[in-house]
């Protein structure tokens, strides 16, 4: 069996599937047309290729499931003659036989609880050959469903979390990736219930897990926090459930961070109002104040990797506004912002 491949760096190559070999993936690769002096890229370390996994989809150019659909086609059957294109492995074959026909929104609509179960079915299996197609998938349909989609959020959340435990910077990539687009095309239905989505992402910000499952986690669900209108409120649900959770205390730091974080080393917008409320709320006598201002700590650490010195002013204005004893150790924290 053959596999097309788009061009790789300029070096095109047609995948084989040995057939002698029955486990799926064993592929000989034939160079077809190298271009002539071409260096190849050097092998990269697994820390290197996860620092190099960009999953802010909130400030790139639109993805094309972003845009409105012409005509009665929807996104998932654009999506899947796309893939069907470009994937010939057996695994994306079997999974295209188990979907049902459909191509308009109505015939989806009305066939949504297989179209789901097909789709969980085979993240679940995870097959690298065939996972960054279906994961894209899932975002199409999520885009062509909308508020219908909601109720299968948290499986898919579920099983996108069983992808994480593994070192490959691909599957990671496109894990996250498809999490953060599901944040962005729900994220109207998540704020409303914002309890129980947060709940659901508080393993992935666990000292257990690797920093960059916490990076990339606090990095994705910020858009959605943002989207809280109460904001101390959201901030109180944080320590309460950190109370029965310590264990996720540094990931939520990070989480505060990402979303006070803005681009180009500055705050965003909604620091105005968030960073001087967590710090007045450090002389609140209802709130955990101790628990809080661990978590503020852990927030300051990422912050003052980031934000540049001479945006800072935000910060310490808002700090030095507080009363707490407590405000002083915070500003030790930062004294490479001055």
């Amino acid at each position: 069996m053959l596999v097309k491949t788009e061009e790789v760096h300029r070096t095109t190559v047609l995948l084989e599937y040995n057939m002698e070999n029955q486990v799926e993936g064993c592929f000989v690769v034939k160079i077809l047309r190298m271009e002539p002096n071409k260096v190849l890229k050097p092998f990269q370390p697994f820390s290197e290729r996860i620092a190099n996994i960009d999953v802010d989809v909130f400030h790139r150019v639109g993805h094309k499931f972003e845009t409105e659909s012409e005509g009665t086609e929807t996104y998932f059957h654009k999506g899947l003659g796309k893939w069907s294109d470009l994937n010939l492995t057996q695994s994306f074959s079997d999974f295209k036989k188990d979907l049902p026909a459909l191509q308009t929104l109505p015939q989806l609509l009305q066939q949504k609880d297989e179209v789901v179960a097909v789709l969980n079915k085979y993240i679940k299996l995870a097959n690298p050959l065939s996972l960054q197609p279906i994961l894209d998938l899932v975002i199409a349909l999520a885009r062509d469903l909308g508020q219908e989609f909601y109720p299968y959020y948290p499986e898919f959340v579920q099983n996108l979390t069983g992808l994480l435990n593994v070192k490959d910077s691909e599957q990671l990539e496109w894990s996250f990736t498809c999490l953060a687009y599901l944040f962005k095309f729900l994220w109207r239905y998540l704020v409303k219930d914002v309890g129980i989505v947060f709940t659901g992402l508080l393993p992935l910000l666990d000292d257990s897990k690797p920093d960059y499952i916490n990076n990339f986690a606090a990095e994705s669900f910020a858009f959605v926090a943002r989207k809280v209108k109460d904001k101390k409120a959201f901030l109180i649900l944080i320590l309460k459930t950190l109370k029965k959770h310590p264990e996720g205390i540094g990931g939520c730091g990070r989480l505060l961070f990402e979303v006070i974080r803005g681009v180009s080393g500055q705050f965003h917008s909604c620091a105005d109002t968030l960073l001087p409320l967590m710090f007045e709320m450090l002389t609140d006598n209802a709130v955990p104040c101790d628990l809080l201002f661990e978590v503020l700590t852990h927030m300051v650490a990422a912050m003052v990797t980031v934000i540049h010195p001479k945006k800072s002013t935000l910060f310490w204005s808002s700090i030095f506004n507080g009363r707490y004893e407590h405000d002083l150790e915070l500003s030790h924290l930062c004294h490479g912002t001055s």
